[in-house]
């Protein structure tokens, strides 16, 4: 048994894991049941909307776990109006051999590991980048699109184009596209590259594919899968911003499908990279070439299912906590 203020910060853990939980379970049946909703806005809104559903679940933990702790921590308010409503027994006592120690430790478990996994994934990835960049050379060509010469080409037949990199991401193109490639559709080529090192995707796919690792296994790849397209879409109109045709950019993206479709097995790049060719292409030209690229992010939506899902994790943790307190002993 643990007393004190160590016991009480042990507990605002359990409730922190409670909440998180069953926000991940709340904002994955939503996106379930409407994740079909996002191809009506434009890849801009995706984006934010899809950040939305992985960063919120942490925030409403936050939020849920001072609601429920900060009437024990402050005495003065202890027999307040919230507490009243919604609080947790005996904040100050702490039992390893109760449930709140199970649930820390499966949590505590989890993160552990996906935390390892990520780590060592992105420590092989960057070694392999490192002998990448040892085998490729700055493509000259681009000085005058990609600043500092952000471009390096590889001596390959395979066709391919991606950005890698994390903190300083660099455009690749393999020897192989570029030759098989006219002046122009090479241009696009770099500025879709370009929009995504100025925008640091790699990382940003990183950061995301750890947060949304936190979802079942099923959701996690939709989110995934909805961000990569969400990233093409924004790539593809970056270039399109320049002043390009939206149709000179689908007639790219299909003329590299059919010159990667001639190459099998496809190259394997460095992860997290962002590739110019992604399985969505259907997805990519019908949004280059809608005039209007659909609806801007939904404020007013968003906000309210971000109080809805906190009221609903905030009274489903204290009715967890009070009826499994009916069934288990501390």
């Amino acid at each position: 048994m643990i007393l004190g203020k160590l016991a009480f910060y042990l507990n605002v853990f359990t409730v922190g894991v409670l909440s998180l939980w069953l926000s991940l379970i709340f904002i994955g049946i939503t996106f379930r049941l409407s994740g079909s909703v996002l191809s009506t806005f434009t890849a801009k809104a995706k984006r934010r909307i899809l950040w939305f559903i992985v960063l919120t679940p942490w925030l409403i933990a936050v939020i849920v776990t001072l609601v429920l702790m900060m009437p024990a921590r402050l005495d003065s308010y202890a027999n307040g109006f919230i507490a009243t409503l919604v609080h947790w027994h005996h904040a100050y006592t702490f039992s390893l051999t109760s449930w709140h120690a199970l649930t820390m430790a499966l949590f505590s478990s989890v993160f552990i590991f996906g935390v390892i996994h990520r780590v060592l994934s992105v420590r092989k990835n960057l070694h392999r980048l490192d002998l990448l960049a040892q085998f490729s050379t700055t493509d000259e060509q681009a000085s005058e699109i990609l600043e500092s010469n952000w471009l390096s080409t590889i001596e390959s037949k395979l066709p391919q184009a991606f950005t890698a990199g994390l903190f300083q991401p660099r455009c690749y193109v393999t020897t192989g596209l570029r030759d098989s490639v006219s002046t122009n559709e090479y241009t696009i080529i770099q500025l879709h590259e370009q929009a995504h090192r100025r925008r640091f995707d790699p990382l940003k796919k990183l950061l995301f594919a750890f947060f949304g690792s936190f979802f079942s296994r099923v959701i996690g790849e939709q989110l995934n899968v909805a961000m990569e397209l969400a990233m093409e879409q924004c790539a593809d109109e970056a270039v399109l911003n320049t002043g390009k045709e939206a149709s000179a950019i689908a007639k790219t993206l299909l003329k590299v499908t059919r010159l990667t479709m001639a190459h099998t097995p496809k190259q394997a790049s460095v992860q997290p990279a962002c590739d110019f060719l992604t399985p969505q292409l259907d997805e990519r030209v019908t949004y280059l070439m809608r005039e209007q690229k659909g609806r801007a992010f939904p404020v007013l939506i968003t906000s309210c299912l971000f109080v809805l899902v906190t009221v609903v994790c905030l009274l489903s943790v204290d009715t967890l906590h009070h009826v499994t307190e009916q069934f288990f002993i501390h």
